[in-house]
């Protein structure tokens, strides 16, 4: 009796608060379909794995294939017209303003710390973390303890006993995350200038919301006079993973990183490990020696920055965000399909590069 009471009470507060919290309905509804549970018996395509020590050990290895290895040296400081800026050290002050943000949530990483607590005792955090930020930033030396990531995997579509069908979820310390936030203030200011006008993801003033409103205002008026429109949806996410981190901090030295701090984000990107959790069982770690780390606060900011100057070479319309970048173009003539054919051999060039 007092079960249903308790479960007719949440389902109640799910209802009253789905405007305000609408990620308890999906978390319902994904409990309800069973879309996290793993099956006893897995496989992926040539191995099968039946109990839980080598069920972790299979995701493991599937997700490990994703990346590739990089030396990650730093560049020779380049002749770009970037002002150069330095991370500046952090304060305890600003670390509060940051934790006070940090969500109501019990997500951990290794230090099995969670969100909540980091932020409910900011106040006794901060001192102590502006002293082991500042240091890291006077060295160039990203904390190790804080690159290892926990991975749950997540049913992305299909057969649930495929691994090939999972997503990996990375989990990292929060006090990792506090640092990186950081970092980012300082990044996002000095190159927001530079970003893309055609980028819409993780972009101050821009969402999800801007960048169909663009494509439907296109749309709407070429339709309007009879006419036809041509969409391409494209979509990077491996490429998320396989990024070079020495490109990527030639890029950043484009965008005026001084030296000191592209030793700081060339440690922050090298050495990192994963390994995969569930059910109380744990695979072994493998390194990540590509791609921005999942999970990160950073990650998205250094993926775009990544992809920034393709956007920059099309010849049609284009929108991104993130990773998913959709090319477009009004369709008159023989020639309007051979420019929208040119951008995408365009854009395959360039993914071939990397």
């Amino acid at each position: 009796m007092q079960i249903s009471e308790a479960h007719n009470s949440y389902l109640d507060l799910v209802q009253r608060n789905l405007k305000s919290n609408p990620s308890n309905l999906w978390n319902y509804l994904n409990q309800r379909r069973s879309s996290t549970r793993i099956p006893g018996r897995v496989h992926n395509g040539l191995s099968e794995y039946t109990d839980p020590q080598t069920i972790v050990n299979g995701f493991a290895e599937n997700f490990s294939k994703s990346y590739s290895s990089d030396s990650a040296h730093i560049p020779s400081q380049s002749s770009s017209n970037a002002l150069p800026f330095q991370f500046p050290y952090v304060s305890p002050v600003e670390l509060i303003n940051i934790m006070s943000k940090f969500h109501d949530k019990f997500t951990a990483g290794d230090d099995l710390i969670p969100s909540f607590i980091v932020r409910d005792c900011r106040y006794a955090f901060a001192e102590p973390l502006s002293l082991i930020f500042n240091l890291a930033i006077k060295t160039s030396t990203f904390p190790s303890k804080w690159k290892c990531a926990r991975i749950c995997p997540i049913l992305k579509k299909g057969d649930s006993s495929d691994v090939l069908n999972y997503r990996q979820i990375s989990i990292l310390p929060n006090f990792s995350k506090v640092f990186e936030q950081s970092l980012y203030l300082t990044v996002y200011s000095n190159v927001k200038k530079y970003i893309s006008p055609y980028q819409h993801g993780f972009v101050s003033g821009r969402s999800t919301v801007s960048n169909l409103a663009t494509i439907t205002q296109y749309l709407s008026e070429i339709i309007d006079i009879r006419g036809q429109a041509d969409v391409v949806y494209t979509d990077f996410t491996p490429a998320f993973d396989s990024i070079q981190h020495s490109i990527l901090l030639q890029k950043l030295d484009l965008y005026g990183l001084s030296e000191d701090s592209l030793l700081l984000m060339r440690s922050y990107l090298k050495d990192r490990t994963s390994y995969v959790a569930y059910s109380g069982y744990v695979s072994y770690k493998f390194s990540v020696n590509s791609g921005v780390p999942q999970g990160s606060n950073l990650g998205p900011l250094l993926f775009i920055l990544f992809i920034n100057d393709l956007l920059e070479q099309f010849s049609c319309p284009v929108l991104a965000y993130a990773d998913d970048i959709k090319l477009y173009h009004s369709i008159g003539s023989p020639v309007d399909v051979d420019i929208l054919q040119n951008n995408i051999n365009l854009m395959i060039s360039w993914c071939d590069m990397f």
